[in-house]
């Protein structure tokens, strides 16, 4: 099929996307399906990845929409007969419970659903941490702790948990003005301490700006990245090992901006043990992001490229994390790029010691999905993820083999 034909199909598939909820589009041998649209009032413009719990349902966020504040929902979408229902947890008001949440959002083993805001606040703006707790009669938002600016930390990211139940998590600004890295604690009464783990210096041997979110491995070491910082300034990647005395914070890898790569977006995935993947955003052969791996021996680390993005038609600039599968296949998304530059999801394969990479979806008009980060593998091969703009407000969306 010609360019033109192409998107004169897909200009006719937009009026379908306006009358039904599920749409299919078909590309390079993938489909698209259309599991939910976003239209205002249950979320505008979805971002980052999204989570799934143990019965295969979906939890994610938008940075706007809702009733009552414009200021983004918590949904979770459900798995009913041959289509998906979509139910808003939380509207936030931007106002004491918080606005702008931000993902990834954590489960715990009760089904409670936990997040951060990245504004709002009781008496604060500095954003919160909060949780939301299902009932018969509906969920209950319980604010677990509010950010203050200009006394501490504020401007929190996504949170994860680690194996003793506490809640870890980045904040943009703290004491020094380069971020920070802080655990929340369950205590008795319900209620949770707060302690600011580690403060980003901005020097050459510490990073700075750590929006991404975290991963934790098996031995409860932390990891994450920093988009700034390190002996170059062009982002690092960096470790929280636990101590009898506290936490150590070492950087792991500074980024060059050459081929090895620049600026770090998504934050880096747990592979076998020893082992961390990841994307950044520029650098690489062709200077428009690469995937690379971290590999552990003699405890030292070294990195390796295993992608460069851009070569023609190709998926450019991921500016999230990657996702696993059980054949141990790679996911990811990228903002550009793709047959049509309007971004695209790809997979990365590897053999005998190397990666192969293809495109396996590219966005197109009507959809405009600039801004999908990330996808998420299931059981059978289908890709899931969120993506701001399309015909509405933003969509989720399945992409089938």
């Amino acid at each position: 099929m010609s360019h033109s034909k192409a998107v004169s199909l897909l200009k006719l598939l937009a009026v379908f996307f306006l009358i039904l909820t599920f749409v299919n589009v078909s590309a390079f041998g993938q489909h698209l399906r259309i599991l939910n649209t976003f239209t205002g009032p249950n979320g505008d413009q979805p971002f980052g990845p999204l989570v799934q719990d143990a019965q295969g349902n979906f939890y994610g966020v938008t940075a706007f929409g809702g009733v009552g504040g414009n200021a983004g929902v918590v949904f979770k979408l459900t798995h009913s007969g041959g289509g998906w229902s979509e139910t808003v947890l939380h509207s936030f008001t931007g106002e004491s419970d918080g606005g702008g949440p931000v993902a990834p959002l954590a489960i715990d083993k009760a089904g409670n659903v936990y997040g951060a805001a990245s504004f709002g606040g009781v008496g604060t703006n500095g954003g919160a941490i909060f949780e939301l707790s299902p009932s018969a009669s509906g969920w209950t938002e319980t604010i677990l702790y509010n950010f203050v600016p200009g006394s501490g930390s504020a401007g929190p990211g996504g949170v994860v948990f680690d194996a003793a139940g506490n809640l870890w998590g980045t904040v943009g600004i703290a004491t020094g003005g380069f971020g920070g890295v802080f655990e929340l604690s369950p205590v008795s009464g319900g209620n949770w301490s707060y302690s600011l783990v580690h403060t980003f210096t901005g020097s050459e041997h510490d990073g700075s700006f750590p929006y991404s979110p975290l991963v934790i491995d098996k031995h409860g070491v932390i990891y994450g990245v920093t988009e700034q910082g390190g002996s170059a300034d062009k982002g690092t990647v960096y470790a929280l090992t636990p101590s009898s005395t506290g936490w150590n914070e070492s950087v792991i890898y500074s980024f060059q901006d050459g081929t090895d790569g620049a600026d770090p977006f998504g934050g880096v995935t747990v592979g076998a043990p020893g082992t961390l993947y990841g994307t950044t955003l520029l650098g690489g052969t062709n200077s428009l992001g690469t995937a690379f791996e971290l590999t552990l021996s003699g405890g030292q680390w070294t990195e390796q490229v295993i992608y460069s993005f851009g070569s023609a038609g190709d998926a450019i600039n991921p500016a999230g994390p990657l996702s696993i599968d059980r054949s141990g296949n790679m996911f990811g998304a990228t903002q550009f790029g793709g047959a049509y530059d309007r971004g695209a999801v790809f997979e990365l394969t590897p053999s005998r010691g190397s990666w192969s990479e293809k495109v396996v979806y590219s966005f197109a008009v009507p959809l405009n999905l600039n801004g999908v980060t990330a996808v998420l593998p299931d059981r059978s091969d289908n890709l899931y993820g969120v993506g701001p703009g399309g015909a509405r407000d933003g969509i989720v969306f399945e992409i089938v083999p």
